[in-house]
């Protein structure tokens, strides 16, 4: 059986990276993509269907990319919304952030949704959560809209001694799963799925402890 951590000590871990500018190992500090900038770029959404929902916002680059191109920005994350808000300068552009601390399960998703981000945060929930979600989001999406999902399968983690760790609650899926549950959920969406392999080593020994598949998709719905 493989050691347990609890949801409670990953938040202390992300809390205590992003206090003090740490990258992490997954590189929570790096850039947006190419590919969500060309998704943007390639969005046909105006007026008050620019509109976006970052969830596990994290160092919040995808967040302020929303905002830099015009849209009005939910973000959600388990960690102190503050710890990002006070890195934002006092611009036109970081006036369109809301951060807020919540649980990504237990957010509202109410407001209409031109552009969903839900980038390597996923997997932390468990399999129902995430489908319940990423179904609201889809209910509340507006004609237009597109979806940006980078989620972890395929997982193998293990502790300094080899031996295998979870997380507690969080996703067991294999890829082929997701992808066929994915495809179930944007019945009706233009989707377009890759997967890349991911690893992870401890920076100061080197010795590996997390591989994975991460699964990228991006989800179109078109206009009527």
């Amino acid at each position: 059986m493989p050691l347990l951590r609890s949801q409670q000590s990953l938040t202390a871990y992300y809390t205590a990276a992003l206090a003090i500018g740490d990258t992490t190992p997954e590189n929570l500090q790096q850039a947006v993509t190419p590919e969500f900038m060309q998704l943007l770029a390639t969005t046909s959404l105006t007026g008050s269907t620019r509109t976006a929902l970052d969830i596990g916002y994290g160092a919040g680059a995808y967040a302020i990319a929303l905002a830099q191109n015009g849209f009005e920005v939910q973000a959600v994350d388990r960690v102190a919304a503050e710890l990002f808000t006070s890195r934002l300068p006092a611009s036109d552009w970081a006036a369109h952030i809301r951060a807020v601390c919540s649980p990504i399960q237990h957010y509202p998703i109410t407001e209409p949704v031109g552009v969903l981000v839900a980038k390597d945060v996923l997997h932390y929930l468990q399999r129902s959560d995430v489908y319940s979600v990423l179904d609201t989001a889809i209910t509340v999406s507006v004609p237009g809209s597109c979806h940006y999902l980078q989620i972890f399968t395929d997982i193998d983690r293990t502790d300094p001694d080899g031996k295998p760790v979870g997380i507690e609650d969080e996703l067991d899926s294999t890829t082929d799963q997701l992808i066929t549950d994915l495809e179930q959920l944007y019945r009706g969406w233009s989707l377009h799925h890759t997967t890349t392999d991911h690893r992870e080593s401890d920076r100061s020994t080197g010795r590996p402890y997390f591989h994975a598949t991460k699964v990228t998709t991006i989800a179109r719905r078109g206009n009527p």
